[in-house]
């Protein structure tokens, strides 16, 4: 039996007044994620928004990983740092992680 896959959420919440740029986040962040994380085995199971102005927040990613262990080597990676580096780039919202064992 293979062990469960690994689930982090990267969550912007919807802060009045704050910037987000969506073009750069999907078509620059996002692939700088994916090329910096390939290492690790990372697969982007969706980014999605919504225009809801009651919604906690304003976008949030999903990502799977193979293992718990993967997602931490990730994170301690050197290359890590250039993701956190780019956020200001497309916002000023601290971002909200949360993650844990995928069960479905």
């Amino acid at each position: 039996m293979s062990s469960p896959t690994y689930i982090t959420t990267i969550s912007y919440p919807r802060i009045p007044n704050s910037r987000f740029d969506r073009d750069y986040y999907l078509h620059k962040h996002m692939p700088l994620a994916s090329a910096i994380w390939a290492p690790h085995n990372v697969k982007v199971l969706a980014v999605f928004a919504t225009e809801d102005p009651n919604a906690p927040y304003q976008l949030q990613a999903i990502l799977e990983w193979e293992s718990k262990e993967a997602w931490e080597r990730a994170r301690a990676a050197e290359a890590t740092q250039k993701l956190l580096e780019d956020m200001p780039r497309y916002t000023d919202v601290e971002a909200v992680f949360a993650e844990g064992t995928r069960l479905l």
